[in-house]
């Protein structure tokens, strides 16, 4: 437990810092960051190096850039043939993915694996539309996840098992998500 002098410490530490946060700046430290104007930006946006490849009839785009031993990926699941009514339950469902059991693990082993092994693992409703089309687009789920490159096998299993083993019977957990 902490003593009076230390919760005393802390108590003025605080109090300073709001003090300093909500002074104004002076004019000569504004000054000193950095700033860009519209005309340092580029109108055309950056072309990133891209590999297309096929894999089992799989259209696979790689991006081959610098992340610093990071992978990003996005797997995208068409869902274009879903009812409108089907579709407006897709948020949800994303929402439930990494969030509800699975044939394999309780909802907490699952969430303390993904925590465990990967920075992190989403599901999340898309629309995409073809290069140059703006007239309509095609609805998505986005797995996406971002993990050590030495942590690919975990990725991959972890994905499957969202996928693929997800338990949606628990009423009671199911209605809390919703509740939160």
């Amino acid at each position: 437990s902490w003593t009076d002098e230390t919760i005393n410490s802390i108590v003025g530490m605080n109090e300073r810092l709001k003090k300093a946060q909500e002074e104004p700046d002076r004019v000569e430290d504004l000054e000193k960051l950095p700033s860009l104007s519209l005309e340092d930006i580029s109108e055309e946006p950056e072309k990133l190096p891209l590999v297309e490849q096929n894999i089992d009839g799989n259209t696979i785009l790689l991006h081959e850039v610098e992340t610093g031993g990071i992978t990003y990926a996005d797997i995208h699941f068409s869902v274009a043939d879903l009812s409108l009514e089907e579709l407006s339950k897709m948020a949800l469902l994303c929402e439930l993915l990494t969030q509800t059991p699975t044939k394999n693990m309780t909802a907490l082993q699952l969430l303390n694996d993904i925590k465990s092994n990967l920075g992190f693992l989403s599901a999340t409703p898309s629309l995409f539309s073809k290069p140059g089309q703006t007239s309509s687009c095609n609805p998505y789920i986005t797995i996406g996840c971002g993990f050590l490159e030495t942590k690919e096998d975990d990725a991959l299993r972890l994905i499957h098992e969202v996928i693929a083993a997800s338990v949606f019977t628990d009423r009671n957990l199911i209605k809390n998500i919703i509740a939160q």
